[in-house]
């Protein structure tokens, strides 16, 4: 008997492969399919935000995780959708599996999400999943592949000044760019005259920030810098605008014998950026060229990518706004990163 259940086993394992393999042909499949997990899941996160449904489908195709996770904010595709209020997307992302239950790093869930943003048919969407109900979206005719493409153009984002400084008091929950976005929490607000005054140069405006993975170890944090945890208008609505792009600045310390100098040498900018209102943008580069595209919400805090801008790469752009800019020149800035290219500083008048 022994050796006919053997068999018996063996030939239930050869079937079992033999129905996985189509299934994992098909999820590796698609132009998406070469990119390794971070890739798509960043990827997809992004355009569940943006809310491109055909490029959502197209990574989930390719392999792309459902209930991937950001790092260090918690993520998902589906939290991603739900606070853009893209009801075709959560409708696709659950039909795909994706978990309504996950939450992110403040342990809010795709619903929370939805309900602070106020996106109802998100919200409905989301609890008819927890019921058990179909997750149809309002008014859904086709299936989500074979949805076309919006004819009508994205709403406009109206430009908006970045959060005041001052706007976040002590105990008030914050994230802040050091790398990457952290959370923390707000311990003092400094300023001449405050009582942090002794610990910032007079004239600066910085937050006492203590991180959350060293709570003990509190760092200023220029203004600019920093944001709520629940996202705003101005977390796109401030890169609305005309920049000046290309700057660089040398410093140099200078000494005659006598007396220590530092001297300041500027290369005037020489491109230019436009970030229009409809998702749109312009970069006049170098020489003249000009690349135009679209740009979505960055995934990770406050911030946009422009998509396949110059040398066919995603740059983001971030607030760099700092005291000495605004005080000493008038500016705001910003600065454009992509991984493996030097950085790019972005800045304009104070109050454009």
């Amino acid at each position: 008997m022994k050796p006919k259940l053997r068999a018996v086993a063996a030939a239930a394992a050869l079937l079992l492969v033999a129905l996985s393999l189509p299934n994992a042909v098909r999820a590796q499949s698609g132009p998406w399919a070469k990119y390794d997990g971070k890739m798509k899941g960043e990827a997809l996160i992004r355009e569940s935000d943006g809310g491109s449904l055909r490029e959502v489908q197209s990574i989930v195709e390719g392999g792309g995780d459902v209930n991937w996770q950001l790092t260090p904010t918690g993520l998902t595709p589906l939290m991603a959708a739900a606070s853009a209020g893209h009801a075709d997307v959560v409708a696709f992302l659950l039909g795909k599996g994706a978990d309504a239950a996950l939450k992110d790093a403040n342990g809010r869930t795709a619903l929370d999400r939805a309900v602070t943003f106020g996106a109802n048919d998100v919200a409905k969407l989301l609890r008819q999943a927890t019921t058990g109900s179909p997750p149809t979206p309002p008014n859904a005719a086709p299936a989500p592949s074979a949805i076309p493409a919006p004819a009508v153009p994205a709403p406009a984002v109206p430009a908006t000044r970045w959060a005041p400084f001052g706007t976040y008091r002590p105990g008030d929950r914050v994230q802040f760019f050091a790398g990457g976005w952290k959370l923390g929490t707000v311990k003092e607000v400094g300023a001449a005259g405050s009582a942090g005054a002794k610990a910032v140069a007079p004239g600066e405006r910085k937050y006492l920030i203590a991180p959350d993975a060293y709570p003990t170890w509190p760092d200023w944090v220029t203004w600019g810098s920093v944001a709520g945890p629940a996202r705003e208008p101005f977390w796109t609505g401030f890169f609305v605008g005309a920049w000046a792009l290309g700057e660089t600045m040398a410093v140099n310390g200078r000494t005659d014998g006598t007396n220590a100098y530092d001297e300041f040498a500027f290369h005037a900018a020489t491109e230019a950026l436009r970030v229009n209102a409809d998702g749109t943008y312009a970069w006049k580069a170098t020489g003249g060229r000009v690349v135009t595209g679209r740009w979505t919400p960055a995934t990770d805090g406050p911030g946009i990518v422009l998509v396949q801008a110059y040398r066919g790469k995603d740059w983001t752009l971030r607030n760099e706004t700092n005291a000495a800019e605004e005080n000493i020149r008038g500016l705001e800035t910003a600065r454009l990163t992509t991984p493996g290219v030097m950085s790019v500083l972005a800045h304009r008048p104070l109050g454009r």
